[in-house]
């Protein structure tokens, strides 16, 4: 797993942008088959590891303003796995999805 803390992580995104750790596949069907690598789902559900501090936007007034993040660290979530960009930190995997390709948080 990716270190991150609440404090500062080893990995920032940047706008909203937000890196997540990707559930594993299920290697077995509901039935106790062994699913073969090539035959597995890519899973559309993880875990938050990184917050970017949120877009930027110009309000009513014309002032640049920030949208703040709904997501938090630790969060787990559904996404959009076409939208998801495979990122490679310190031999661990990621991805990095923006917040509006998120489709729902878990509970």
């Amino acid at each position: 797993m990716i270190e991150v803390s609440e404090t500062k992580s080893k990995i920032a995104p940047l706008s909203n942008y937000i890196v997540l750790e990707r559930d594993e596949s299920e290697t077995l069907s509901k039935g106790g088959i062994v699913v073969p690598e090539m035959a597995q789902d890519s899973p559309n559900r993880g875990v938050v590891l990184a917050v970017g501090p949120g877009r930027m936007y110009l309000n009513d007034s014309g002032k640049a303003d920030k949208l703040p993040m709904d997501t938090e660290i630790g969060q787990r979530v559904l996404f959009d796995p076409h939208a998801a960009m495979p990122v490679k930190w310190k031999d661990e995997d990621a991805w990095l999805v923006r917040e509006d390709s998120l489709v729902a948080v878990l509970s």
